[in-house]
């Protein structure tokens, strides 16, 4: 095979692999802080990472964000990937009740621009995947 061809292969096989990503499944499933903390987080490395994928979200998730609402897994997981561009995520406070299932967590995630949305989100948590979703965001000029 030419090595041209062999490139257009392997460059084929990337893009297809890339849309066909299994949903993570959770790396726990009990009400600790330790899990639920990890459930959230897996939410802010999908959305900084534009990879739905990543996050542990049940089928039936509700996405309410800035009043703007989303139901169902699929849906939550494409709204993800195409998120704006980010450089990452920082300064995250996590806040968690562990009887009740649901972590709160204000963060910043620096765009280009340079521009730094703040977040403040609330997770719903059952047996380790993420139920709901609630959260205002506003976007500020970079001091």
């Amino acid at each position: 095979m030419a090595p041209r061809s062999l490139i257009t292969l392997l460059v084929t096989v990337s893009l297809a692999s890339a849309g066909s990503a299994e949903p993570a499944t959770p790396g726990c499933s009990d009400s600790s802080r330790e899990c639920l903390v990890r459930a959230a987080t897996s939410y802010l490395d999908a959305i900084t990472q534009h990879d739905g994928s990543l996050a542990w979200l049940a089928p039936d998730v509700h996405r309410r964000v800035n009043g703007s609402e989303l139901e169902g897994e699929e849906a939550i997981r494409s709204a993800i990937d195409h998120e704006p561009e980010m450089i990452g995520y920082r300064d995250a406070r996590f806040f968690v009740n562990e009887r009740e299932g649901w972590v709160v967590v204000f963060w910043l995630i620096d765009l280009d621009g340079p521009v730094t949305a703040r977040i403040a989100e609330r997770f719903k948590i059952e047996n380790g995947l993420i139920t709901e979703i609630e959260g205002v965001a506003s976007r500020d000029p970079a001091e």
